[in-house]
């Protein structure tokens, strides 16, 4: 837990973090804002670059009014294989035309 008197050392901490894990529904928004900004904070030369992950939790409901955006995940081989039997169909069409 960091204290929100000292936003400097708080960022500084979380800058250096791989991983910060936020609740929604016991925090404060400003405090992702602090997050944010420690992430995006400029490094030292001598600070490595890592890859740092922000999770928000939050309830299933506030998420319930989201537009779904679907996509169907196909097996390649299933794909091909429409794509094969659409170039078959399109030959025997040709075919059936010039008898």
């Amino acid at each position: 837990m960091l204290k929100r008197s000292k936003p400097n050392l708080s960022k500084t901490y979380i800058s250096k973090c791989d991983w910060i894990v936020y609740d929604l529904h016991a925090g404060n928004p400003e405090d992702v804002q602090l997050a944010l900004d420690a992430f995006s904070k400029p490094k030292g030369e001598d600070d490595p670059q890592i890859e740092q992950t922000l999770v928000l939790i939050s309830s299933l409901l506030a998420w319930d009014d989201t537009p779904k955006n679907l996509e169907e995940i196909r097996d390649p081989a299933d794909i091909e294989a429409e794509k094969q039997a659409a170039i078959q169909a399109e030959i025997d069409a040709a075919a059936a035309e010039e008898a």
